[in-house]
C-alpha cells in the first residue's frame, strides 16, 4: 500500500502559492509516527528540502503497490518527501532504487529518469541500480524527492549551417577523448538581478543566445558513440542539441549561505541519466531556476570528455557576449587532431596516473573506505592567510628555486593537513592528483582558442610522515616536481601510451559518492584542482554579473577545488569533500597551523598569473585549470 500526503496548490493573482497539508487517517496505520523524535526528524527533513524546485503539482492519491519481492520477509516502509508532501511506500530491502521510482511514477506523473532520490540522513543521492539494503536505507528512513521538468522545447533549437553541421564525425585517437570518464562537470552561477528585471525576456534571451553560440561551439550540440571494442569513443557532430530546463524554487538565495556544494545546491543543475545509451546523452545540459526572492541560478552540466575548465570558460564568455548583443571574441579552434599520437607510438616515461591508487596500510582493498560517510565544506582563506602560507612555503625552499605560487603553497598545506586529520602512519604512501594545462607546454603551443580537453593528470607521491614532519616547503616541492615533468615530450608519451592501451573501460567510470564503480581516489589519497586564474567569473548575460560561481558538487572523498575568493582580492576558497570522521579535525588543523606558524613578514608576489583575457593562450602558473 502506498499512502500519500498530498498538497493542494492555490494560485492567487500575485502568483503566490499556498501549500495546505492534506492529512489522512492512514497515519493511524503506523505505530510510532506520533512520537516526538519522529516528528522532530520529519520537521528537520521538511526544512531541509522545503526549497527543492517545484516543477509539477502533486495530487493526493492512494494506490496499491506491487507485492514485496520476498513474501517471507517482513515489509518495511520508507518516507519519500517532497516539500510538504510525504509518500509512505511499502517496500522490500532487496528492491532497487529504480523499483522505488517506478512506484512513484503513477503518483507524481514523472518517469523514473526525471526523479532523484536522496537519503536525508547522509545527504547522498541514491543509485538506481543498487538495492535499499546496499545503500543502508532502513525501515522508516526519510528519502527526499527532487523532480525535473523540461520546457516545452526540451532540446534547444540550433541555428544550422547545412554545409557545416549536416553530419560531421570526428574519430580521434587522442588523450582528451579516450581516457576521460563518461560524466559531466556540474557548475553553478548565482545571480541577483535588478528590480527592473524581466524573467520572461531573460528566459527567451537564454534560449536564443544558446542556440546561436552552439553554431560556433557545435561539438557541444553533438553526441558521443562507442567505437572499436566499446571502450573508445568518437564524436558525431549531428547538431542534435543541448538540453535546457526551467525550474522554480520556493526559497531565498540567503538560505544557501556560502553556496557550499551540497546535494541541495546540486539540485539546481540538471541530472544526467547514464543508464541511457551513450549516443542519447547530451553533452551540455542547462537549467535556469527562479527563486522566490527574484534571484536566478544558471546550472550547467558539461561533458568531461568534451571540454576542460579553460574551454568551458571560453564557451561561457562567448555565450554571454551573444546574449548582450556584443561582438564576438576569439572563435574556438576545433581541430583536435593537433593532439594525435605519434606513429609509431613512443612511450618514454612512467605515467603514474595510469597506475592503481595506493591503499591504506594493512588493507587489501578499499571497500571499507568507499562506504564511509562523507561531507563537504568551504574553507575560506583571507588574503593575509594566503600570503602567510606562501611565506611558510618559501621560507626554506632551495636557494636556486623560484618562489612557490599560491596554488603550490595551499595545495601542499592541504595535503599535509589531510594526512594529519586522517591519522596516517609515517610509512603510508599517499598520492596527490593534479591537472596540468598543456596548451603552452606543447611545441609549438596549441592554437589560440583551442577547444577541447587540453590537460594532463599527473601525480605527486610521498610518505605521509615526510609530509607531516619535514619543512613546510617539502609538500609544495613535490607538487612542483609533478607539474614540471609535463613537457612536450611527456605529453606525447602519454598520448602514445593511451593509443596503445587495448581497453580503456577502467577510465570511463570513477568512484563518486554512493557508487562502487571505478577507481577509488579517496583515503589515503586526494585530488586538488586549481581554478585560480580561470576566467569563470564575470559572466553577464544582460542582467548583471553573478554573485557566485563555483562547483555544483564535489564528487568523492579527498576531492577539492581551490578558487579565488568572492570578495577580497587575493583571498581563496577551498571546496573539499572528506569523510565525516576527518572533516572536523581537518578544519581545526587547517586554521590552527596557519595561526601558530611563525614566518617572516616578507611578501612574495605571484609569478606568471594568468590574465582573464588570455585564458586561451596562457598557462596558469598556480597549477592546472580544470574541473
Amino acid at each position: 500500500m502506498v499512502i500519500v500526503f498530498g498538497v493542494y496548490r492555490v494560485k492567487f493573482g500575485s502568483n503566490r502559492v499556498i501549500n495546505t497539508l492534506f492529512q489522512t487517517l492512514a497515519l493511524n496505520c503506523f505505530t510510532g509516527l506520533n512520537s516526538e523524535p519522529q516528528r522532530e526528524r520529519e520537521r528537520e527533513a521538511e526544512e531541509r528540502y522545503r526549497w527543492q524546485p517545484y516543477l509539477r503539482p502533486l495530487s493526493p492519491k492512494i494506490i496499491p503497490s506491487p507485492e514485496t519481492s520476498n513474501p517471507g520477509q517482513m515489509a518495511m516502509y520508507i518516507r519519500v518527501k517532497r516539500s510538504k508532501t510525504t509518500y509512505f511506500l511499502q517496500c522490500d530491502p532487496t528492491e532497487t532504487i529504480l523499483d522505488i521510482k517506478q512506484k512513484l511514477h503513477p503518483l507524481i506523473d514523472q518517469p523514473a529518469n526525471d526523479q532523484r532520490l536522496t537519503l536525508v540522513e547522509t545527504g547522498e543521492v541514491l543509485d538506481d541500480s543498487k538495492t535499499l539494503a546496499d545503500q543502508k536505507v532502513e525501515n522508516d528512513a526519510v528519502v527526499a524527492l527532487t523532480l525535473r521538468k523540461a520546457q516545452a522545447a526540451q532540446l534547444v533549437d540550433i541555428v544550422r549551417e547545412a554545409s557545416l553541421l549536416d553530419m560531421l564525425v570526428l574519430t580521434i585517437e587522442l588523450i582528451d577523448l579516450q581516457d576521460k570518464p563518461i560524466t559531466h562537470a556540474p557548475l553553478i552561477y548565482i545571480y541577483r538581478p535588478s528590480c527592473d528585471f524581466s524573467y520572461k525576456s531573460t528566459l527567451e534571451s537564454i534560449k536564443i543566445s544558446l542556440s546561436k553560440v552552439l553554431v560556433h561551439f557545435y561539438p557541444l550540440a553533438g553526441r558521443l558513440k562507442w567505437v572499436g571494442n566499446g571502450s573508445r569513443v568518437e564524436l558525431e557532430c549531428n547538431s542534435v542539441g543541448a538540453r535546457l530546463y526551467e525550474a522554480e524554487l520556493d526559497a531565498e538565495l540567503a538560505e544557501f549561505g556560502d553556496f557550499c556544494p551540497t546535494p541541495n545546491l546540486r539540485s539546481l543543475i540538471p541530472s544526467v541519466d547514464y543508464d541511457a545509451p551513450l549516443h542519447e546523452i547530451p553533452l551540455l545540459l542547462v537549467q535556469i531556476t527562479r527563486f522566490r526572492c527574484g534571484g536566478l541560478s544558471l546550472g550547467l552540466a558539461t561533458s568531461h570528455i568534451m571540454v576542460d575548465g579553460t574551454s568551458f570558460s571560453h564557451f561561457m564568455s562567448m555565450w554571454a557576449l551573444i546574449a548582450r548583443g556584443e561582438p564576438l571574441g576569439i572563435l574556438p579552434f576545433l581541430d583536435r587532431t593537433v593532439l594525435l599520437a605519434r606513429d609509431p607510438p613512443t612511450r618514454r616515461y612512467n605515467h603514474e596516473r595510469f597506475e592503481p591508487p595506493p591503499l591504506l596500510m594493512g588493507l587489501s582493498n578499499n571497500d571499507e573506505e568507499r562506504n564511509k560517510r562523507t561531507t563537504v565544506a568551504m574553507l575560506h582563506l583571507s588574503k593575509t592567510q594566503v600570503e602567510k602560507l606562501k611565506n611558510m612555503a618559501n621560507d626554506r625552499r632551495a636557494a636556486n628555486a623560484k618562489l612557490y605560487s599560491r596554488y603550490e603553497a595551499v595545495a601542499g598545506y592541504l595535503w599535509r593537513c589531510t594526512c594529519k586529520a586522517r591519522e596516517h602512519k609515517g610509512e603510508q604512501i599517499t598520492k596527490l592528483y593534479l591537472q596540468v594545462n598543456i596548451r603552452n607546454r606543447m611545441k609549438p603551443p596549441l592554437p589560440r582558442g583551442y577547444f577541447g580537453n587540453a590537460f594532463l593528470r599527473v601525480v605527486a607521491t610521498s610518505r605521509a610522515g615526510e609530509l607531516m614532519t619535514k619543512p613546510f616547503s617539502y609538500g609544495p616541492s613535490k607538487i612542483r616536481e609533478a607539474i614540471e615533468m609535463v613537457t612536450d615530450d611527456y605529453v606525447k608519451s602519454a598520448l602514445d601510451l593511451v593509443k596503445g592501451l587495448p581497453n580503456l573501460t577502467r577510465f570511463r567510470t570513477y568512484h563518486t559518492v554512493g557508487s562502487a564503480q571505478g577507481a577509488f581516489y579517496g583515503n589515503p589519497n586526494l585530488e586538488i584542482t586549481s581554478w585560480l586564474g580561470l576566467p569563470l567569473k564575470g559572466m553577464d548575460f544582460g542582467w548583471g554579473k553573478e554573485i557566485h560561481a563555483g562547483p555544483g558538487s564535489v564528487a568523492f572523498d579527498g576531492k577539492s577545488f581551490v578558487m579565488d575568493g568572492p570578495n577580497e582580492e587575493g583571498s581563496l576558497i577551498v571546496a573539499l569533500r572528506l569523510q565525516v570522521g576527518h572533516m572536523d579535525t581537518l578544519r581545526e588543523l587547517f586554521y590552527k597551523d596557519i595561526d601558530d606558524w611563525w614566518c617572516y613578514d616578507n611578501e612574495f608576489e605571484d609569478v606568471n598569473i594568468v590574465r582573464p583575457n588570455d585564458f586561451y593562450q596562457s598557462r596558469d602558473a598556480d597549477g592546472a585549470t580544470n574541473w
